[in-house]
Formats: structure tokens, C-alpha cells, sequence
């Protein structure tokens, strides 16, 4: 409704969207109404059955059957770009390699395991030392380094969240006084 008042407004009364002042005229005229029906047609919509997927149920309904059944999400990395999370979160790092026998799951990083599948720390002869040395336990992340990480993250993403701001279109007053900007608004009152 409002995209076709405004090109009726454009096409047959001279809307200029590149004036500032026609830019304040409608700010100043409709954006407490254009709010208003956004938040009508949010209400409604959240209200309505969807079909399908939905099983008639409206985006509430399933909102909260999804709520009661999985509980609360807190999303710890919202607003966070997917390439920090991987960074920070992710497999970074070498990969380590296991013997085909080893899971990785349980066993110290410095444990030898034997062809008979003993971990007396020895090996037999078909294990070489060779194929743990690319496991580096420096590289182990602490639970000091996680007390740290919002720090290293702000650190080094600093300059990503002071970016220039993006320019928005202006929509200055036309009036240069208080009084004249009162008296547009009687006047406006009136009709």
C-alpha cells in the first residue's frame, strides 16, 4: 500500500526521493503511520495458520511448542561472523592422526600403543616415534585460553566493528526556526 502511495506521489504530484526536504515531509507526515501498520501486519502474521511444514499452526504456535519441547536457545555467538566462530570455535591447527586401533577419544596424546594393543608406553617395533611428532600438545587450548578468548577475539576484530557508518539519505528540516516549524504544524492541523 505504501510502496504505491509513494510512486503515486512521485509520478503525478513531483516526489523528488533525492530532495532532503520532500525526505523530511514524508518523515515527518507518515512515519508514525508506515511503524504503525508494520507492526499491525507483524502482529497478524505471527497469528496466522501456516499450512504444510506448519501443520496449521501460526509462527507462534510454533514458536512455542518448540520452546516447550527443546527448551530456550541462547545463542552465545549471535552477530558473530561465521569466519570469527571458525577461528576461534572451529578445527583450526594440524590435524592429529591416529593409529587405524586409536578412537582419540580417552587416551592422553603421549600414550604408545603396541601391536598386541597394550599402553605400557613402550613401543614394539612397528610404531615409530616418527608418527607422533606432528602432534604438537602446545597447541592444546587451556582453559586459561578460553578465559581469555572474548579478549583475543575483541583484540583482534577491533577494527571490524568501527567500520564508517553507512549514509543514509538526508531529510533536514526545511524550517530555519522553532516558530516556523509551530506554525507549519497549526496550519497542518487545520486542513
Amino acid at each position: 500500500m505504501w510502496h504505491a502511495f509513494f510512486y503515486r506521489l512521485k509520478r503525478l504530484h513531483g516526489l523528488n526521493v533525492s530532495n532532503a526536504q520532500h525526505l523530511w515531509l514524508l518523515h515527518e507526515l507518515f512515519l508514525g503511520q508506515i511503524e504503525s501498520d508494520c507492526d499491525t501486519f507483524q502482529a497478524e502474521w505471527n497469528v496466522h495458520p501456516i499450512s504444510g511444514e506448519g501443520h496449521d499452526q501460526s509462527p507462534n504456535d510454533m514458536r512455542l511448542m518448540g520452546q516447550l519441547k527443546h527448551g530456550l536457545y541462547a545463542d552465545n555467538c549471535e552477530g558473530v561472523h561465521p569466519d570469527i566462530i571458525r577461528q576461534y570455535y572451529g578445527t583450526a591447527g594440524r590435524p592429529i592422526h591416529c593409529a587405524p586401533h586409536q578412537t582419540g577419544a580417552g587416551h592422553p596424546s603421549d600414550e604408545v600403543y603396541s601391536a598386541s594393543g597394550s599402553t605400557d608406553g613402550e613401543s614394539d617395533g612397528e610404531e615409530s616415534e616418527e608418527e607422533w611428532e606432528d602432534i604438537n600438545d602446545a597447541e592444546d587450548i587451556g582453559t586459561e585460553d578460553l578465559q581469555e578468548l572474548p579478549q583475543l577475539i575483541a583484540a583482534d576484530h577491533d577494527a571490524h566493528f568501527h567500520h564508517k557508518p553507512v549514509c543514509v539519505p538526508k531529510h533536514a528540516s526545511p524550517f530555519c526556526s522553532a516558530t516556523l516549524y509551530d506554525t507549519f504544524h497549526q496550519a497542518l492541523d487545520q486542513v
